[in-house]
């Protein structure tokens, strides 16, 4: 063998013992690291699309989940409002039930107390939630409501409207599912709202008229925006369920979607040990191989 074959040879062999050497360690840090490729540029197609897509996914519907979440809170603080609301119309028509049994109108003071009422509702109607009105329709900064107080909303010819209002009358609905949108808004405009301040304005009325029929008047006003209430109630607390149920769902659905893009990315021990065993089976055989080989030259040179 020539001294040229001999040292093309012997670079070849130590060649291999690097290659073998940085498979090795290449199987060993993705074992360390869990991870079955250093950079995307790694993946095979059919996997790069897969990962992009679930990726996808997972930032939807954490997306999805936190803008329910918000909606939630949203719808509950909606309910809350509505039934503290309704707890006042009941404790109302508890008063106008008195004043309309009642003898003696003098010591009832029914107009300052149907405007405490009043003020009471729009207090709550003007409810802010994260530093937005709720009530107000789409115009979030303008609180919902003005003047009720002081101009009653019935006309002279008995009907009853929303005079009083600042908002506007533009639909909220969120996406709330991949199949589902929610419309949720309710404005301070509502017919059970204008009848409700309609009915404190015709108690309030009833102190100069002394006309019990004003406090017929309004203590039906009260007993059918009572009953809208209700319905209100109602369907806020379904909608604040649907929503939680979606989140539930969807807390579900991403831990199945991180699963799935975790065994994409991740390292399979029962598949990477026996690889990494029989690299380094491979990196002792060309060890082996070279350390022969520079005997045998040791050797031929001393001869």
């Amino acid at each position: 063998m020539t001294t040229i074959a001999t040292f093309t040879s012997h670079k070849q062999m130590i060649k291999n013992v690097s290659e073998n050497y940085a498979s090795v360690n290449k199987s060993s840090n993705k074992i360390s690291a869990d991870k079955q490729y250093e950079s995307f540029h790694e993946m095979a197609p059919n996997d790069l699309r897969l990962s992009e897509d679930l990726t996808n996914q997972v930032e939807l519907t954490a997306n999805r989940i936190t803008n329910n979440k918000l909606l939630a809170s949203k719808l509950n603080e909606y309910e809350n409002t509505v039934q503290t609301i309704q707890k006042v119309t009941e404790d109302a028509m508890r008063f106008i039930q008195i004043a309309k049994d009642s003898s003696n109108d003098n010591t009832l003071a029914i107009k300052d107390i149907s405007t405490n009422y009043i003020n009471e509702v729009k207090r709550l109607l003007s409810n802010n939630f994260n530093g937005e009105y709720l009530f107000s329709g789409s115009k979030t900064n303008i609180s919902p409501i003005a003047h009720v107080e002081s101009i009653s909303n019935v006309l002279p010819d008995g009907t009853i409207t929303s005079n009083y209002y600042l908002g506007d009358n533009v639909t909220s609905a969120q996406k709330v599912s991949e199949t589902q949108d929610l419309d949720y808004a309710i404005t301070a405009d509502n017919e059970s709202f204008q009848k409700l301040f309609a009915a404190f304005h015709y108690a309030a009325k009833y102190e100069v008229s002394k006309d019990k029929d004003d406090l017929v008047k309004s203590f039906n006003l009260m007993d059918e925006a009572q009953k809208g209430l209700n319905e209100m109630v109602a369907v806020l607390g379904s909608n604040g369920e649907t929503v939680e149920r979606i989140i539930q769902n969807d807390g579900v659905a991403i831990i199945d979607q991180q699963a799935a893009l975790t065994s994409i990315t991740s390292v399979n021990p029962e598949l990477e040990y026996p690889k990494l065993i029989m690299k380094i089976g491979k990196l002792q055989a060309s060890f082996m191989v070279v350390a022969r080989a520079s005997e045998m030259f040791i050797g031929d040179y001393i001869r």
